[in-house]
């Protein structure tokens, strides 16, 4: 399937929390819509789908930045999403 214009646009997040949902930390998704009381609509690259507190994501470039501070390295979004995939 070929991306559309506005999933280029989206800004790509990582779910950052092991509480609720350990399978899925450090799992990429992607903020469908925004409610009240911080919460909002993730889908995941596999199309499951859940509504949930808008704390329990990290942008992408935040995470990549804070590792990148750590290491004093460059970290690129295919390596952040491969350590997700190894820790699972």
């Amino acid at each position: 399937m070929t991306p559309s214009p506005t999933d280029k646009l989206q800004t790509q997040y990582i779910w950052r929390v092991k509480a609720r949902l350990p399978e899925r930390y450090r799992t990429p998704c992607k903020v469908l819509a925004r409610g009240k009381l911080n919460t909002c609509l993730v889908e995941f690259e596999d199309g499951y789908r859940v509504t949930t507190s808008r704390n329990y994501l990290m942008k992408l470039e935040t995470l990549q930045k804070r590792i990148a501070k750590r290491k004093g390295q460059n970290v690129n979004q295919k390596t952040i999403i491969d350590r997700g995939m190894e820790n699972s």
